[in-house]
């Protein structure tokens, strides 16, 4: 057993937490609604082919602009539904040209009058809000549009409109990441790497070194980590929209909606002034898992500071991507090492930086056991009726 200093103890809730256990890069949150598309992704004419929580998922919209989604086999040859066509408010397998509702019933089969029953493919609950496309995964009958997880920032119209450019300059973009999803719930929620990965663009060693203050929270689903530096040298990202700003508070507040939707807030302010003053930067990341391995990733800013010029701000959108690149190179060179390493029985060791992405941890954990714990008991009800 290991010991840790008293001036630590309060970054834990107990000594055991220091160690984090093996990563289950196989086990998802299933009852939970994930992003499956940005809305523009999928035309009406399309049919959009994406793989969650390692399950293939095709995507199409019916003749009223609705969603809809599928799994993408047909029960025949299992061939991807996706390699067919859109006919109406249905998709036709390219294979046989078997014929799927938007239930998944099949209800035309070219080559003869009798449909079997075991002709359907499975279907999904998915619904369109905040420019984004949202799938449960799970068991249908609990599926709620309540327990989206609230993005109205994003939304047209918005006070922080991250579509548009019509009040602050923005950026939105979509990364596919050869990585598990939870190497990069980890990034996110671990701030104090910012002052090494990103010293080009958001943070400096000095501001890392400072000890900057912080507190990390969960509030019901939702894990918080707030970070302040002070007095430290202005990050390069605002130095260059700010530069009569040579040292600065410099806050970052990040918000985990528990799998792995973030919110996020950061900027600077004159030492010692309230962040009110501050033009902070709004954003937004979404994880959804795609394989053990890889994930898929979309991203939005937007700044809150009026009477900058186009240049720096176009910059700014440069060191933005490249920021995001910098931990990519990080999290999938860790894919990497988990996947060919021997580990035995270590495990991770953490730092007091981690404390937030300890809880994300056990807070996800705890779901998951809950949610099959949940349906253990559902199927004993079930077999005891039988």
């Amino acid at each position: 057993m290991f010991s840790i200093r008293n001036e630590e103890k309060h970054c834990f809730d107990n000594a055991q937490t220091l160690l984090i256990r093996g990563i289950n890069m196989t086990k998802y949150l299933r009852n939970t609604w994930y992003v499956a598309a940005e809305s523009t992704e999928v035309a009406n004419d399309d049919l959009f082919a994406r793989r969650i929580l390692n399950e293939p998922v095709v995507i199409y919209r019916l003749e009223d602009g609705s969603p809809v989604a599928l799994r993408d086999r047909c029960p025949h040859r299992y061939l991807a539904l996706s390699m067919g066509k859109k006919v109406g408010d249905t998709v036709q397998c390219g294979y046989h040209g078997m014929v799927f509702d938007k239930t998944g019933s099949c209800i035309e089969i070219p080559t003869q009058d009798t449909i079997p029953e075991t002709a359907y493919t499975k279907s999904y609950p998915i619904v369109e809000k905040y420019n984004f496309l949202w799938i449960w995964m799970g068991d249908i009958e609990k599926a709620d549009e309540s327990l989206i997880p609230d993005f109205s920032t994003v939304t047209k119209g918005s006070t922080y409109d991250f579509r548009t450019a019509d009040k602050h300059p923005q950026q939105w973009g979509y990364k596919y990441v050869r990585g598990n999803y939870q190497l990069m719930v980890d990034n996110l929620l671990d701030l104090s790497h910012v002052g090494f990965v990103h010293t080009s663009t958001l943070g400096s060693e000095e501001s890392t070194r400072q000890h900057a203050s912080g507190e990390q929270k969960q509030t019901g689903r939702i894990v918080s980590d707030y970070r302040l530096a002070v007095d430290v040298e202005s990050p390069p990202a605002f130095a260059m929209m700010l530069p009569h700003l040579k040292k600065v508070d410099f806050w970052l507040d990040m918000h985990c909606s528990s799998p792995c939707n973030f919110l996020i807030e950061f900027g600077v302010t004159e030492p010692g002034k309230p962040r009110e003053e501050g033009g902070p930067f709004t954003g937004f990341h979404i994880l959804t898992p795609e394989t053990e391995d890889t994930c898929h990733y979309y991203y939005g800013s937007t700044l809150q500071i009026d009477g900058i010029s186009d240049e720096p701000i176009k910059k700014l959108g440069e060191a933005a991507v490249i920021a995001f690149d910098e931990d990519l190179v990080i999290i999938e060179a860790q894919q990497k090492e988990i996947q060919g390493g021997k580990f035995d029985d270590e495990s991770m060791v953490a730092l007091r930086a981690d404390k937030a992405a300890l809880m994300a941890r056990r807070l996800l954990t705890q779901l998951i056991k809950e949610e099959e714990d949940s349906k253990e008991r559902e199927n004993d009800a079930i077999a005891k009726i039988a």
